[in-house]
């Protein structure tokens, strides 16, 4: 029987290295200590937990669950045999063989736009998502190839130096790296995952230092 299992596991694992794993949320089984933020594999019965701070999935190992409590995220149309698991891969690879030359025309046409208007329809669909990475994206280049500092860190009203070229960077640097949490926070929002207090006051914070310091983000 242990052999039996043995070679189960081997399959499943196989399955979702060839086709991806088949999450579904653990929402509503707070009280064995999981929850929402905890996703379970119920092919491979590999559970992934999502850090919040650096906006990643974390694998913490297979367990095997006898019950799953009712929530829209979990899937409940599970089939439970191999050969019906084969048939739905089968499905799933002729829709993606059918929609590969709609998929690529769409995606060359989204590079053409963007190279010649800067954006997308594509990006347009969800515009506030799009902004928030182009805006992380830019201030991390910013930070690693920024040459100057604001005036304003390094001397007062009337011009005189305050602080020495290495101080001002150094708080530009965290300015930068606070507008890049504030607009990584604004995502895990519109991914409709509450903030906590903690965050919400980061998020404000930043979204201040990113009013003061917006005219600075040239190199």
């Amino acid at each position: 029987m242990d052999i039996i299992n043995r070679i189960k596991e081997t399959y499943c694992d196989l399955l979702c290295k060839i086709f991806g794993h088949r999450w579904g949320s653990l929402k509503g089984m707070e009280e064995e200590g999981y929850g929402e933020q905890y996703q379970y594999c119920f092919r491979c019965n590999l559970v992934r937990l999502l850090d919040y701070d650096n906006l990643q999935y974390i694998e913490i190992g297979k367990k095997q669950f006898k019950f799953f409590p009712f929530n829209d995220d979990f899937p409940f149309n599970i089939p439970q045999h191999w050969f019906l698991e084969i048939l739905i891969h089968i499905k799933y690879f002729i829709i993606k063989c059918y929609e590969f030359p709609i998929k690529a025309h769409r995606e060359v046409k989204w590079f053409i736009q963007r190279g010649l208007h800067g954006v997308s329809n594509g990006d347009c669909w969800e515009f506030d998502y799009y902004l928030c990475d182009i805006i992380i994206r830019g201030c991390k280049h910013l930070k690693k190839y920024k040459i100057g500092v604001p005036t304003c860190l390094g001397c007062d009203s009337e011009g005189n130096e305050i602080k020495s070229f290495e101080e001002a960077q150094k708080d530009y640097y965290d300015i930068l790296d606070k507008i890049v949490r504030t607009f990584e926070l604004h995502k895990k929002n519109l991914d409709c995952h509450d903030l906590t207090e903690k965050e919400q006051k980061e998020l404000e914070e930043g979204w201040r230092l990113f009013e003061e310091y917006f005219h600075t983000l040239w190199s």
